[in-house]
């Protein structure tokens, strides 16, 4: 072989291991910093965080590493994310809106490349905070597309699964977590199922599947089957639960479907109320499972 040939030849070969390594350390690197999202309800900002978390981390090839929980982080995402060094990506997500208000919400995807400064938005409008949920996997998707225009191989992301709008107890049928003081969710394919709380204490449940809405959404309804018990609202303080929780209303969650592995929407349960003779009222709190 002509020495000429062979020089070009290797160098194509370190062009492309150059390559390789940067794709290595660069765009399968991603770094999550959770929401600036001023004037969202601090339960809802825990369960978006989640959920796009997760949905980050369900994406092939990527290595996703949370620094959404460090204290210093969360006093200021912005800024954490603006000035990280290293790396791959820097992720965040900023929402504007106002639950209080009749206006619609904004929210952008930020991808700050750590190593260059360079910045990628994807940014989406919605009628009402719940629609920001349910779009949570697309507009991931999205995003990462957006970033693979530039450096990410294509093998790198995966198709998005389609939102599956109807649903059945079979389908649901598996084990279930997401909430703080739950360990683990039984759903059973004949629409029974039980939830072990990290306290021990164990909950019957009825599973319904109702469709609802013009496209025919299934609705889900989880509710508590059995007798009352103060160990079913662990957020409580203890005297607080045991003297509400003989007249509260029976637990019951109104999901519906994220992904497939996925539910998302609120718990009606006991909320601590210094206002109230009893010092707790009935009201909601927003929730999210994913399948184990």
């Amino acid at each position: 072989m002509p020495d000429r040939m062979q020089k070009l030849l290797a160098a194509v070969f370190s062009l492309c291991f150059s390559c390789t390594l940067f794709y290595a350390q660069t765009v399968s690197s991603i770094e999550f910093y959770g929401l600036d999202a001023a004037g969202v309800d601090a339960n809802m900002i825990d369960m978006t965080r989640n959920l796009y978390l997760t949905q980050l981390k369900e994406i092939s090839s990527l290595t996703v590493t949370d620094r959404s929980k460090d204290p210093q982080v969360q006093s200021n995402v912005r800024q954490a994310a603006e000035t990280a060094a290293g790396t791959g990506y820097a992720v965040y997500a900023e929402i504007a809106g106002d639950s209080a208000k009749d206006t619609n919400w904004i929210c952008t995807l930020h991808a700050r490349n750590m190593e260059n400064g360079d910045t990628i938005d994807f940014s989406k409008e919605y009628s009402s905070y719940y629609k920001i949920l349910t779009d949570a996997k697309p507009s991931i998707t999205g995003l990462i597309d957006k970033i693979r225009g530039g450096n990410i191989k294509p093998d790198a992301v995966q198709t998005a699964k389609p939102i599956r709008t109807q649903v059945s107890t079979e389908f649901l049928a598996g084990t279930w977590q997401g909430e703080e003081y739950i360990a683990k969710i039984v759903i059973l394919r004949g629409g029974r199922g039980f939830v072990i709380y990290k306290n021990g204490a164990t909950m019957n449940i009825n599973v319904t599947v109702l469709q609802s809405g013009q496209d025919g959404t299934s609705t889900i309804s989880i509710t508590q089957a059995g007798k009352p018990n103060a160990s079913f609202f662990p957020e409580l303080p203890r005297k607080i639960a045991l003297e509400n929780a003989p007249t509260a209303q029976p637990l019951q969650w109104v999901l519906t479907m994220t992904d497939d592995d996925t539910m998302s929407g609120t718990k009606e349960t006991l909320i601590e109320d210094p206002a109230s003779p009893t010092g707790a009222r009935t009201g909601e709190a927003p929730v999210l499972w994913t399948r184990q």
